[in-house]
């Protein structure tokens, strides 16, 4: 989920400035991680993840909208 997610970042912070960027090592999305931190159990953190992912992809990602 995470490498999604990732992948999923990447594809927004192209398409919002129109640079590319290194997939190995793509600039952080502070909001999420607070979320992602703040998390003490595996759904929370599914969760998180599913919501970011989403929101990168506009909601297109495999986890639905």
């Amino acid at each position: 989920m995470g490498r999604l997610d990732d992948l999923a970042w990447v594809y927004a912070v192209e398409n919002a400035t129109g640079q590319r960027v290194d997939i190995e090592n793509p600039p952080r999305d502070a909001d999420f991680l607070a979320a992602r931190d703040a998390c003490t159990d595996e759904a929370c953190l599914c969760s998180a993840l599913i919501d970011h992912t989403n929101g990168s992809l506009g909601g297109t990602s495999p986890y639905g909208g």
